[in-house]
């Protein structure tokens, strides 16, 4: 660095760079190596950090955001009493709820992704909204849904073709999510369930469907949950057979009948058909 004077002029200062190993002055750099380093890692994080998280995001391929607002403990004990009607550990959803963290966060959820049943499924998979359009190009005002988690057998048949006598049409809506060891996968059950459809049923009275569940096995609080569900997927009744989400010998075989005659009026719009 030079001063150059002039007679008459601001002296002006002229910064002119170093050459050579020796002008680095690494006493300096030394002495500074906090800053230095917090200016490194500060570019790297700027110029990298959307591109891990691109990475990361079609890796992990997450299903939903939630914004936390609660945090709580679970008194798993009364859940499984007030949802089950028992704590054995044998019991599968009982099992389930035992195996879960101790903790539950709460909050609003943004779902971003229907997590793989649509590319699994296809055309098995429907949303709720293409469901309602389905039955509006079919002219259904009444629909029945029956639910199942098994390849339907005669007396499934049965129940189907009673509710098409009362309703449009039926809707039979395949469970697509986990199950307990020894039920059927849901691409056989699906098969299953297509042959029947097409050789033993009347053309355009039924529609078969899957949606993303797991299984709980809590039988009559299952059926209100059910129930619920396909008042979304746009049914105005669901079946009720015997044992309707039942396990075991837990339930009675018609409790998920009684349960339904408990709730207040209109606080479901899908009604039960009992069957």
């Amino acid at each position: 660095m030079s001063v150059s004077k002039a007679q008459g002029r601001v002296p002006a200062i002229v910064i002119e760079p170093t050459h050579g190993w020796a002008s680095l002055q690494l006493r300096a750099l030394w002495e500074y190596r906090e800053l230095l380093y917090f200016l490194a890692w500060r570019d790297i994080k700027v110029r990298y950090k959307q591109t891990v998280l691109g990475v990361a995001w079609a890796v992990i391929q997450p299903l939903a955001t939630m914004l936390v607002t609660e945090k709580y403990a679970i008194n798993k004990a009364h859940e499984c009493a007030t949802v089950f009607r028992t704590t054995d550990s044998e019991h599968p959803g009982v099992r389930m709820v035992l195996g879960q963290p101790a903790v539950n966060l709460a909050g609003p959820v943004k779902v971003l992704s229907t997590g793989g049943f649509a590319e699994q499924y296809g055309a098995l998979f429907m949303t709720p909204a293409e469901t309602r359009a389905l039955f509006g190009s079919l002219g259904w005002k009444s629909i029945a849904a029956f639910q199942t988690r098994n390849p339907m057998h005669r007396s499934h048949e049965y129940l189907a073709k009673v509710a098409i006598e009362t309703c449009d049409g039926v809707l039979i809506h395949s469970l697509l999510g986990n199950l307990k060891p020894g039920d059927i996968p849901a691409e056989v059950r699906a098969q299953a369930i297509g042959t029947l459809v097409d050789n033993y049923f009347v053309k355009n009275t039924i529609v078969q469907a899957g949606y993303p569940l797991d299984m709980r096995y809590a039988g009559p609080r299952e059926a209100l949950l059910h129930a619920l569900f396909r008042q979304n997927y746009g049914c105005s009744h669901q079946i009720v057979g015997r044992d309707h989400a039942g396990v075991g010998s837990y339930y009675g075989p018609f409790d998920a009948h009684h349960i339904f005659d408990k709730l207040p009026p209109g606080a479901l719009q899908t009604q039960p058909l009992k069957i």
